[in-house]
């Protein structure tokens, strides 16, 4: 579904026309104008200014639409997402909005004045550790009575995110966008467990992702607690949407993930036989194989992974 903009027509509430206001303003003394500086000599969030640039879209394109009309017939209906966009140099689907040298001066900061820690201004956009993997461009809207809707993207990292929620803003900004930014930017940044990482060669791989399988379907039976089997359209779901973490080893194998799933199945589920896996002849990978694994996906031990792993480990095969 292609999103919608609301006209400039709408009734609802209606405003002087900024070409009348910015008309008010040419005589007006230097401390009632919009603007209390040059161009990049200091920072001053202006509602105007980008309205202003509005303005001139909608007086100079040659098809003479009104500016809420440019912006659907321009972006909203061949683009969509513009966030996406400005991840991809200007370009989504097929469709450039934007030069790439342009996205680029967007994301570079317009002066070396820091707004905030670590916040730096690009043209329109608020650049957060900018030069560094977590950094991120975003920028926000809403009524300070009511709602805000949130936009970031992770350049770096390959992710893009709208945060909608109600909110009261005075005088400042509630924190619900910042917690779940926060949250979602502290998950992308997670650091891999602290072990050495076994070289990815196709067998460990395999291996890898046999014990993913082995524990992905002990864990939807015992932890979850679902009765029956796991249906294959949604075990094959979730080969097929398994993605490598950005940056990660390439440790992923569809078929020994199968392979892992099917055996344990066999085995059982109860706890002793989900206990004593990995010791029996069921399964493929050694004891041994199998706690080296578990730590380099972040197990703990003691900890909720320890059923997969008994502290007596019995013989390895």
């Amino acid at each position: 579904m292609t999103p919608r903009i609301r006209s400039s027509t709408s009734p609802a509430v209606r405003f002087p026309a900024l070409a009348v206001i910015l008309a008010g303003l040419a005589g007006c003394e230097p401390q009632h104008r919009f603007w209390i500086g040059k161009v990049v000599a200091q920072f001053n969030y202006s509602n105007p200014g980008i309205a202003t640039l509005g303005l001139i879209v909608q007086t100079a394109n040659p098809d003479g639409l009104s500016f809420s009309d440019y912006v659907q017939r321009h972006i909203m209906d061949p683009l969509g997402r513009l966030l996406t966009a400005m991840m991809d140099g200007g370009e989504y689907n097929g469709y450039r909005v934007l030069e790439a040298e342009t996205v680029d001066e967007m994301l570079t900061p317009q002066f070396d004045e820091e707004i905030g820690p670590g916040i730096t201004v690009g043209l329109v956009w608020r650049l957060r550790n900018h030069g560094a993997r977590s950094m991120s461009f975003a920028h926000a809207g809403g009524h300070m009575f009511g709602w805000r809707t949130e936009g970031y993207g992770w350049p770096e990292l390959g992710v893009t995110l709208m945060a909608a929620h109600n909110q009261w803003s005075l005088p400042d900004p509630s924190p619900e966008g910042g917690m779940i930014t926060g949250f979602v930017e502290e998950w992308l940044m997670g650091e891999p467990p602290d072990v050495d990482l076994t070289p990815a060669t196709g067998e460990w791989a395999w291996k890898v992702s046999y014990v993913r399988g082995v524990v992905y379907a002990a864990m939807f039976r015992m932890y979850v607690g679902v009765e029956g089997e796991i249906p294959a359209d949604g075990l094959e779901d979730a080969i097929a949407s398994t993605r490598v973490r950005p940056g990660g080893r390439e440790d992923w194998d569809p078929d020994g993930f199968r392979e892992g799933v099917s055996d344990i199945r066999e085995a059982g589920f109860g706890y002793e036989e989900v206990n004593g896996f990995w010791a029996s002849a069921a399964s493929r990978v050694t004891v041994e194989e199998a706690e080296v694994i578990l730590r380099e996906l972040g197990a703990r031990f003691p900890g909720s992974s320890a059923v997969l792993f008994p502290p007596a480990r019995g013989e390895s095969r």
